[in-house]
């Protein structure tokens, strides 16, 4: 994992339950709450190797991935 150059996660305080971590916390740039919701930066250019990694359950996920299509269509993200 470390050569991605930002990992964010499904859940942060999910994570911080667990008993063993997916990846090394000081590899994580946030989760997905914080990247749909503008506290987490998105990718920064298209060199940027990044990653997702969840062990959330798939319903959710999609639930989730359609909040940030809407959030993405509605500032114009998908314009581009």
């Amino acid at each position: 994992m470390a050569v991605f150059d930002r990992i964010v996660i499904d859940d942060l305080a999910q994570e911080a339950q667990m008993s063993k971590p997916m990846v090394r916390p000081e590899l994580v740039a946030g989760d997905l709450t914080g990247l749909v919701g503008g506290d987490v930066p998105g990718r920064q250019g298209a060199r940027e190797r990044t990653a997702f990694v969840f062990r959330g359950m798939a319903v959710g996920d999609l639930a989730i991935a359609g909040l940030a299509f809407a959030r993405a269509k509605a500032i114009g993200a998908l314009d581009a």
